[in-house]
């Protein structure tokens, strides 16, 4: 899998591809949250090792786009707040992972749904064209949000 990775914020970066050491030490990663479940094309196996061998706090979280529910939601915001900052969010395409960061965005930062949508798409984010990644993000988002 080549590496295809943007940066979110100052804290996160998302994309497909696992880094090598020179993109980690460039970019000061210090924590991965691998998002590709094992029976998907770029899944990478040794995703755990290799990043464990970069010095890094790593975690799983398998993400089928057709399987997101509120729980789902609900672990990786756990998940995103517990690894130390800055943190790279890997799935195949960077959709799932820049949905994930969408709605980890909007509850730290108290958007609304058109906050966030509108954030995402200033930005680029392409989970904004999926079918099922749209929806879920913005109800994620909608069921934490104060305003």
């Amino acid at each position: 899998m080549g590496l295809n990775i943007e940066r979110f914020d100052e804290d996160y970066l998302y994309g497909g591809g696992m880094p090598d050491k020179s993109f980690v030490e460039k970019h000061g990663i210090r924590s991965i949250l691998y998002l590709v479940p094992e029976y998907e094309r770029g899944y990478e196996k040794n995703s755990g090792n290799d990043a464990e061998a970069l010095g890094l706090k790593y975690a799983y979280l398998p993400v089928d786009a057709g399987k997101v529910n509120p729980e789902l939601a609900e672990t990786a915001c756990t998940l995103l707040g517990g690894l130390p900052t800055p943190c790279l969010v890997v799935c195949a395409s960077g959709r799932r992972a820049g949905a994930l960061l969408s709605i980890y965005d909007a509850r730290t930062h108290n958007l609304t749904p058109n906050e966030a949508q509108e954030k995402a798409r200033q930005m680029g984010l392409t989970f904004l064209s999926s079918p099922a990644l749209l929806p879920w993000a913005m109800a994620a988002i909608e069921s934490t949000s104060t305003k």
